[in-house]
C-alpha cells in the first residue's frame, strides 16, 4: 500500500514542493527574477507582481496537491486536474504579465 502511495504520488508531490519554493521566494524575498524570462521589460510594480504572482503559485502548488491525492483514487482525474490547473494559471499569468508589464508575450 505505502509503495503504491510513494508511486502515484511522487511526481505530483515533488512537483508541489518546487512551487512551494518559488512561491516562498515570491512572497517572502520578492525575487521576481527568478520565474521571469531574461530580456523581458522590467515589472513597474515589484511588490505587488510578487505578491499576485505567488499567491498564483500557491494556489497551482495546492491544485497540485489535490491532483496528488486524486492519483491514488483515480490516475486519469488526477491528471485531469493539473492540466486544467496548468491551463488556468498560464490565463492568469499571461494577464498578470500584462497587468504588469504591458507586455504581450
Amino acid at each position: 500500500m505505502l509503495e503504491r502511495i510513494g508511486q502515484e504520488m511522487g511526481l505530483p508531490l515533488l512537483f508541489t514542493a518546487i512551487l512551494l519554493y518559488y512561491a516562498v521566494k515570491l512572497l517572502v524575498f520578492k525575487d521576481v527574477e527568478s520565474i521571469r524570462p531574461k530580456g523581458r521589460p522590467p515589472v513597474r510594480d515589484r511588490e505587488a507582481y510578487s505578491k499576485e504572482a505567488g499567491i498564483l503559485i500557491l494556489i497551482f502548488a495546492g491544485i497540485s496537491l489535490l491532483s496528488s491525492i486524486l492519483m491514488i483514487v483515480h490516475p486519469l482525474l488526477g491528471i485531469g486536474l493539473i492540466v486544467l490547473g496548468t491551463l488556468v494559471m498560464a490565463v492568469r499569468f499571461r494577464t498578470l504579465e500584462e497587468k504588469y508589464v504591458g507586455d504581450k508575450h
